[in-house]
């Protein structure tokens, strides 16, 4: 199967008993793969008896709405697609054949399983019958390039880039062959002229030792003539942006150790930093056991390599009234690990139960350690009886930031905004209903992927949900500080390079109004495409406006309006040409003396 294979596919899965069967017991045909059977109703459409004699009867098969197709589950990412009944005793080497329908994911690495399982009668419990069949899913045609570089420069001084073909989903095509050649818009130093990519390096070609020699900002670009597809780095500087570096980051995704979600936790990992050559990555898997905790925490530490890529532990909180990811500043940190949220064994869903009595905690509910971030996200998002909106009345002091976009859109406004693709409202649980009941929290981008891919989406949107921290070094304990500072600002999916103070304190800070009472703000704003708007918001309304419509955008000292009625917030936002957006945190200016500091 490929992965752009955009219908429904017709399975046999036969099941062989191969020693007989005797009357009163059971077949499930049970389906390796949450988000398979969540894309398209995986259903079993006829089952007969074939190679010899026997019946069988079709006792259940799995229903269609979400809920109930979520209950059936029989362990973690695996489901019944429905039972059978032997009715009359199955003849040695007689196939009982379950005919399927289904569409497979549009995302490689996540192969769907058939398998059958068996309870035989006088038992109590299923086993199954054999080892699962996989179905390959692989990579679609050639539909694009893409070309990432790490914006800052690693420990030597210099950027590293990959440049890889993906399909119309977004997934890398390792069997792509083709010559690319190079060019930059400024000046550049250890950029190839040519390259190649081919099946012998799994399609991509590696890019290392390039520096940036001038003043200005510059970008990369590589092109393969041959199929007219072109792709154009970040900007790029030979010196510091600000006072802080830009670390970009997919730090809300999950795997295989969501009961939900798939594909390796490494392989995740890998494919940030050896594709996307993301400087922070965080999977978020929804409340992890003991085990899969474990095992987490392990797979990050091994992967944390300061000064090139950076693992954030994290988990997911989830419950009826609001969901939150927690990242924490080191492995383990006592009072804020999943183990809080008492998971079941299929963890922090058994909101879906029926019976399950008090509902979970609230995330506000918890007393937080110091050392943890708590993150809301899709606040402003009702999802019926599995997920609701966000509670902003009740105060949590470790709400340092907030997720305002991901993969279910823009949180920003409780109002519908086509222009910024708002389209969750009515719910008074938006970014602004935050900010204006004097939540003082940052923004993050997130993609709440479920199979393994940070920032990539195939539901429609190739690329979303990105975040940058300014920090001092690509380090954990650097990374944290500007969490903790909420010196973090979001993207749609694409590395838009910013700054932005006000009177002179950067982004996520608070200051006290000055004597003259004065408040200006200064921007560097270095898009991935021509910027074509940009605003500053408070008080839930822009209160300065421009429409550049070119790539590069400096802005010094330009007016704002003073706070009236003890503060205000001031946040900017842009659009690129290209629909892709930049949320950058708000700097509060107090009209009180002695507020500031980050």
């Amino acid at each position: 199967m490929t992965a752009t294979e955009d219908r429904v596919r017709r399975f046999t899965v036969r099941c062989t008993a191969r020693e007989g069967l005797g009357a009163g017991a059971i077949l499930k045909l049970v389906l390796g793969g949450y988000r398979t059977l969540s894309r398209s109703g995986w259903s079993i459409r006829d089952v007969r008896v074939s190679n010899g004699d026997g019946k069988v009867d079709v006792t259940s098969r799995v229903p269609d709405p979400f809920r109930e197709r979520f209950l059936s589950r029989v362990a973690p990412n695996r489901y019944a697609l429905g039972t059978v009944t032997v009715t009359e005793p199955l003849a040695n080497g007689a196939s009982v054949e379950f005919t399927v329908d289904g569409q497979p994911s549009t995302h490689t690495g996540e192969d769907p399983t058939f398998g059958c399982w068996v309870r035989y009668p006088n038992r109590d419990t299923f086993e199954p019958v054999d080892e699962p069949t996989t179905v390959r899913i692989r990579p679609g045609p050639v539909a694009g390039l893409r070309l990432r570089v790490t914006p800052e420069p690693t420990g030597n001084g210099t950027h590293s880039g990959t440049v890889f073909a993906v399909d119309a989903n977004g997934n890398p095509v390792d069997t792509y062959d083709g010559t690319l050649t190079f060019t930059a818009d400024g000046e550049i130093g250890g950029l190839p002229d040519e390259g190649r990519a081919s099946p012998a390096t799994e399609g991509r070609f590696d890019l290392d030792g390039i520096h940036v020699t001038g003043d200005d900002p510059c970008r990369i670009t590589a092109t393969d003539d041959n199929r007219d597809l072109s792709a154009t780095s970040t900007a790029l500087f030979a010196s510091p942006l600000g006072d802080w570096r830009h670390y970009f980051g997919g730090i809300h995704f999950h795997t295989r150790y969501s009961h939900d979600g798939e594909r390796s936790l490494r392989d995740a990992y890998e494919y940030a930093r050896d594709y996307l050559h993301l400087d922070v990555v965080a999977a978020t898997d929804h409340t992890p056991g003991e085990k899969d905790w474990a095992s987490t925490v392990e797979t990050g530490e091994r992967m944390n390599e300061p000064g090139r890529f950076v693992t954030l532990p994290a988990w997911e909180w989830s419950g009826p009234r609001g969901h939150a990811n927690v990242y924490l500043r080191r492995p383990n940190v006592p009072g804020a690990g999943p183990e809080v949220a008492d998971p079941d064994p299929w963890p922090s869903f058994g909101h879906f139960d029926i019976d399950i009595g008090e509902p979970p905690r609230l995330p506000q509910h918890h007393d937080w350690p110091d050392d943890a971030v708590v993150v809301p996200h899709h606040p402003n998002a009702d999802g019926g009886d599995h997920w609701g909106a966000y509670d902003w009345t009740e105060r949590c002091e470790r709400v340092r930031l907030v997720e305002i976009v991901q993969r279910r859109g823009c949180h920003e406004t409780d109002v519908p905004d086509d222009e910024w693709r708002v389209t969750h409202t009515g719910n008074g649980s938006s970014v602004r209903d935050a900010l204006e009941a004097g939540y003082r929290v940052g923004f993050v981008g997130g993609t709440d992927n479920h199979r393994g891919f940070p920032t990539i989406t195939h539901e429609g949107v190739p690329e979303t949900g990105l975040t940058c921290f300014l920090a001092a070094s690509r380090t954990r304990e650097a990374i944290w500080r500007a969490m903790e500072r909420r010196r973090t600002y979001a993207t749609s999916g694409v590395p838009i390079r910013c700054h932005f103070a006000v009177n002179d304190a950067v982004m996520g800070s608070e200051r006290s109004l000055p004597s003259d009472g004065d408040v200006r703000f200064d921007a560097r704003l270095h898009g991935t495409a021509p910027i074509e708007r940009i605003e500053v918001i408070s008080g839930g309304e822009p209160v300065w406006t421009a429409r550049p419509e070119r790539l590069d955008v400096s802005i010094t000292g330009a007016d704002l309006p003073s706070p009236t009625g003890g503060s205000a917030y001031y946040y900017l936002r842009l659009r690129q040409a290209d629909g892709h957006r930049a949320w950058l945190s708000p700097v509060w200016i107090d009209e009180r003396a002695g507020s500031g500091g980050e």
